[in-house]
C-alpha cells in the first residue's frame, strides 16, 4: 500500500509541477480544468487501489485464519493485479483528459504548453508505474530457471547413477560369460572344463573297457593253465599205479603238460600285469575327476547366484525406474524453457512499453519550443533521457543474468536442452550490444539536454546535480560492462568510457560544491566517491540464488571413485563460469567455500569404489 502512496505522490507532484502557468485565456482556462479532472482520475485510482489492497489484506487474513495460507496468497496476489490494473485505468483516463483538451485547443497559442507538459508528466509517471513492476516480470523468468537448474542436476545424478547399474550389469554379464567359457569354450591351450572332464571320463570308460578284456583273457589263461594242471596231475596220478617204461612215459606226458601250462601262467601274470597298471591309471584319474565335476558345480552355482542373488533382472528395473524419472525431468524442462521464453517475451513488452511511454513523453516535451515552460520541458526531457538509461541498464542487466545463468546450467545439461537453451543464449545476446549502447546514448543524451536547460540559482545548482548524476550512471554502466566484456578491448573500451564519465563528473562535482556547500556531505558526492553504490540492484535475488546452487552442491562427496572425480571437475567448471560473480560479496560468502572444498577433493584424489549400492537413485521423479 505504501508503494502505491509514494507513487502516486510522485505523479501528482509531477502533474502539479506541469500546470504552474497562469492562463488568461479561456482555453489556458480549459487545459487547468483539463488538468484538474486528470489529477483527479488518478486521486481516484489512487484511493480505489488503496481500497482493493485493504479488502485483499482482510480477506487473506480470513483466509489464513481458517487455515489456508495459499488461498490468502493467491487472493493477494489477485486484489494486487486488480489494484495495478486500476491504477493504470486511471492513468489512462487522466491521458485521455489531457489529450482531448490538446485536441481541442491545438491553435490556441500558449494555452496548448501546460497540456502538453502535463500530459507528458502523465506520461512519465505511467512509465515509472509500469517500470517498478518490471521486477515482478522478471521474477517468473528465474523461478523456471530455477527448477530448469534443480532438474538438469538431478538428471546429472540419474544418468551417473543409471550408468553405475549398467556398469554392474556389464560386469555381472561378462562374469558370466567368462565363467560359461571356463565351462564350455575354454582356450587352446587349456578346453573347458566340460569338455575336460568328458575326455578324462572317456579316459575312464576305455581303462574300464581294457580292464575287462584283460580280465576275461586272464580267466581264459587262468582256466587252460588250472586244465592243463588238472591233465598233468591226472597223469602223474595214473603213472603212480604204472611202472617201467610205461610209468616213464605217461610222466613224461604230464611234465610236458606242465611245460605247456607256463605259457598260460605267463599270459595270465601279464594280463593281471596291465589290469593292476589301468588300475593305477584309474586311480590316478578318479580325482581329477572329482575335481572337474566340483569345479562345474562351483562354477555352475556361481552363475546362478549371480543371475538371482546379483540381480541383473533387478539392476534392469532400476534402470528402468531410473529412465522414467529421467524423462519426467526432461519434460518439466521442456515446458519450464517454454516458459522462460514467454516469460522473457512478457518481460521484453512491459519493458517496451515502459520506453514507449517514455518516448511518447519526450516527444510532448520537445514540442515546448519557447516560453517560461521551456525551462519545464527541458529538465523533465533530461529527467526522461536519465530514466530511459535506467531502464536500459536494467533491461541488460536482466538479459546478462540471465545468460549467465543459463550458461551455468548448460555446463550441467544433456545435449537437446543444452541446445534449447543455447537458443535462448543466442536471442538474448543479440539484444545485450543494442541495450548497452541504447543505454549509453540514453547517459549522454540526459547530461547533454540537463547543460542546456537554462536557469541559475539554486535550480541550476540541482540540475547541475542532476547531470552528475546522469555521468555517475554511464561511469557505473562502463564500469559494470569492462567486468562482464567478452574480450580485452572491449574491456578496454568500456574502462575508458568509465574513466572519462568519472572525470566529467568529478569536474562538475567542483561547480555542484561552488553553488551548494553541503554537496561535499551530499549523497552524490559520496556515491563518486564510492562511498554509497547506486547501481540499480539486479531484479533476482542473488544470494538466494547462490543458496540454491549452493544446495545442489552437496551430492558430490557420496559419490566415489571416477563418478566422483567426474562431479567435482563438472562442478568446478560451473562454478568458474560464473566468475566474474553478479554479487561478488554474496558469492565469496555462499559458493566459495564450496569451490574450495571441490578443489581440496581434487587435489586428494579419488579412491575407486563400483561395489553395488554406492549410490542411490532415489530421487523424487516430480522434484
Amino acid at each position: 500500500m505504501i508503494r502505491y502512496t509514494l507513487l502516486i505522490a510522485v505523479s501528482v507532484s509531477i502533474l502539479l509541477s506541469g500546470c504552474s502557468e497562469k492562463p488568461d485565456r479561456k482555453a489556458a482556462k480549459e487545459v487547468r480544468k483539463s488538468a484538474n479532472d486528470a489529477r483527479s482520475a488518478i486521486s481516484r485510482g489512487r484511493n480505489d487501489a488503496r481500497r482493493i489492497i485493504r479488502e485483499g489484506e482482510r480477506a487473506a487474513l480470513e483466509a489464513i485464519k481458517k487455515g489456508d495460507p495459499d488461498g490468502a496468497a493467491d487472493i493477494s496476489q489477485k486484489q494486487f493485479n486488480k489494484a495495478q490494473e486500476r491504477i493504470s485505468e486511471s492513468f489512462e483516463q487522466a491521458r485521455a483528459k489531457i489529450e482531448q483538451s490538446l485536441r481541442k485547443n491545438r491553435n490556441s497559442g500558449n494555452a496548448e504548453t501546460p497540456a502538453l507538459i502535463t500530459s507528458g508528466n502523465i506520461l512519465f509517471s505511467q512509465a515509472l508505474h509500469l517500470q517498478s513492476a518490471l521486477a515482478g516480470a522478471s521474477s517468473p523468468i528465474d523461478s523456471f530457471l530455477d527448477n530448469i537448474s534443480k532438474r538438469v542436476l538431478l538428471m546429472g545424478d540419474l544418468a551417473t547413477i543409471k550408468k553405475q547399474r549398467e556398469t554392474l550389469i556389464t560386469a555381472n554379464e561378462k562374469e558370466i560369460r567368462q565363467f560359461r567359457d571356463v565351462l564350455e569354450k575354454g582356450t587352446a591351450a587349456y578346453p573347458g572344463l566340460t569338455a575336460k572332464l568328458r575326455a578324462e571320463e572317456k579316459k575312464l570308460v576305455d581303462i574300464e573297457r581294457q580292464i575287462k578284456a584283460l580280465e576275461v583273457e586272464a580267466k581264459k589263461a587262468r582256466d587252460t593253465a588250472n586244465s592243463i594242471e588238472k591233465s598233468a596231475v591226472k597223469k602223474l596220478r595214473a603213472a603212480d599205479a604204472l611202472s617201467g617204461d610205461e610209468k616213464l612215459a605217461l610222466q613224461n606226458e604230464a611234465f610236458d603238460l606242465r611245460l605247456s601250462k607256463k605259457k598260460y601262467s605267463m599270459h595270465l601274470q601279464s594280463a593281471n600285469d596291465k589290469i593292476a597298471t589301468l588300475d593305477t591309471r584309474a586311480a590316478i584319474i578318479a580325482p581329477t575327476v572329482t575335481k572337474i565335476v566340483s569345479d562345474i558345480s562351483a562354477i555352475k552355482d556361481r552363475i546362478d547366484s549371480i543371475i538371482k542373488a546379483g540381480g541383473n533382472d533387478k539392476l534392469r528395473g532400476d534402470i528402468k525406474a531410473i529412465e522414467a524419472a529421467y524423462n519426467v525431468h526432461a519434460d518439466s524442462i521442456k515446458g519450464n524453457i517454454d516458459g522462460v521464453g514467454a516469460a522473457l517475451k512478457t518481460y521484453l513488452a512491459a519493458f517496451d512499453e515502459v520506453t514507449a511511454l517514455l518516448d511518447q513523453a519526450l516527444g510532448l516535451y520537445d514540442k515546448v519550443k519557447r516560453g517560461p515552460s521551456r525551462q519545464t520541458a527541458k529538465n523533465r526531457k533530461a529527467a526522461c533521457y536519465l530514466w530511459k538509461a535506467g531502464v536500459y541498464t536494467e533491461c541488460l542487466r536482466t538479459q546478462k543474468n540471465l545468460i549467465s545463468r543459463i550458461k551455468s546450467i548448460i555446463v550441467a545439461s544433456d545435449e537437446a536442452t543444452a541446445d534449447k537453451l543455447a537458443a535462448i543464449v543466442d536471442a538474448s545476446s543479440t539484444k545485450v550490444d543494442d541495450l548497452a549502447n541504447k543505454a549509453i546514448e540514453n547517459y549522454d543524451l540526459a547530461a547533454k539536454e540537463y547543460e542546456g536547460v537554462p536557469g541559475n540559482g539554486e535550480f541550476a545548482c540541482s540540475v547541475l546535480k542532476s547531470r552528475i548524476l546522469a555521468l555517475y550512471g554511464k561511469m557505473t554502466l562502463a564500469e559494470y560492462l569492462g567486468d562482464t566484456a567478452a574480450s580485452k578491448s572491449d574491456e578496454d573500451k568500456f574502462y575508458a568510457m568509465s574513466d572519462d564519465a568519472s572525470e566529467n563528473a568529478e569536474e562538475l562535482a567542483k561547480l555542484a560544491k561552488e553553488c551548494d556547500p553541503l554537496f561535499a556531505n551530499s549523497v552524490t558526492r559520496r556515491m563518486l566517491d564510492g562511498e554509497i553504490d547506486y547501481t540499480p540492484k539486479l531484479r533476482v535475488d542473488l544470494a538466494g540464488h547462490y543458496e540454491g546452487i549452493r544446495k545442489d552442491f552437496q551430492s558430490w562427496n557420496k559419490l566415489k571413485g571416477t563418478d566422483k572425480e567426474a562431479e567435482v571437475n563438472r562442478l568446478i567448471v560451473v562454478l568458474e563460469e560464473m566468475k566474474p560473480a553478479e554479487d561478488p560479496e554474496a558469492f565469496d560468502r555462499i559458493l566459495e567455500p564450496e569451490l574450495k572444498l571441490l578443489k581440496a577433493a581434487k587435489k586428494k584424489g579419488f579412491d575407486e569404489d563400483t561395489s553395488p549400492g554406492a549410490n542411490s537413485y532415489g530421487a523424487d521423479p516430480n522434484y
